[in-house]
Order: C-alpha cells, then structure tokens, then sequence
C-alpha cells in the first residue's frame, strides 16, 4: 500500500491507495479474463480489496475525470 500526502487548502491530506496485479489470461484457453468482466465485476473486485486491505473507497462518480490540480 503506498501513502500520498498532499497540501488542499493549507490542510494535509493523506491518500492511501493500492495497487494490484491480475493474471489476465485462462490457462487452459489463452483468452483473456478481462474482457468478460462489467464494470459491475470490477467494482465487486474493488471492494473486496479494499475490504481485505482495510481501506476506504472514495465516492463512485459518473464518467468524470478526476481534477487533479
């Protein structure tokens, strides 16, 4: 898990987050994993992790971009 700190408005702000590798392919098949998943699956997978990992997801958005400034 790595740590960010940032200053917003004079105020210090931790962000912690993760970072995760997948094995991407069936072995019996070659065909990737991924491309059966939904957004739904990936969401499923992120909490999940962030379950196991202890850490809070932030607010699910539309199709925004996140602002980084």
């Amino acid at each position: 898990m790595q740590k960010n700190t940032i200053k917003f408005n004079g105020k210090v702000i931790k962000n912690y987050h993760a970072h995760t590798t997948f094995n991407n392919l069936y072995q019996e098949t070659n065909k990737t994993i991924f491309r059966e998943l939904s957004k739904s699956d990936l969401m499923k997978i992120q909490d999940i992790l962030s379950a196991e990992l202890r850490i809070q997801i932030g607010e699910r958005g539309g199709n925004e971009k996140h602002q980084h400034k």
